[in-house]
Formats: structure tokens, sequence, C-alpha cells
């Protein structure tokens, strides 16, 4: 099974120099939607994990985390 990496969007996003205002600016949504994003708190959807992964330049499959058992 595949999740999101929660934690990589937020090293993402550091990596490319942007503050957490500064991305959710570009990518059109609040700040603290972002945040939750990054914390794992809220599901993201398959249309924003494209602009994320086009935002940060990754493909969107590195978005992702293998999980081997269902107690993640």
């Amino acid at each position: 099974m595949r999740i999101v990496d929660y934690p990589k969007l937020r090293q993402l996003r550091r990596k490319k120099r942007l503050k957490i205002w500064q991305a959710a600016e570009l990518l059109g949504i609040d700040r603290s939607t972002l945040f939750r994003y990054e914390d794992g708190q809220t599901e993201i959807k398959a249309h924003t994990l494209g602009l994320l992964a086009e935002l940060y330049e990754v493909p969107i499959e590195s978005l992702f985390r293998e999980v081997i058992s269902d107690d993640y």
C-alpha cells in the first residue's frame, strides 16, 4: 500500500526555501491547510498532490511511501 509521505512535504518546501505562507499562496490554498497537509492531519486530494509535485519540481510518485502493514 502507498500513502502520502506527509513529512516529506515539509522537507521539499524547505528545500525550495519557501515559507509556509509563500508555498500556500503559490498553491492557492490557506496556509493552515498546507500546515495540516504537512502535519498529516488532513488528507490531500489528487489534484493538490499534482500541484505540490509541480511546485516542488518532483515526480508525483516521490510524494508517496510504501507501507507494508495496515498499521500506519
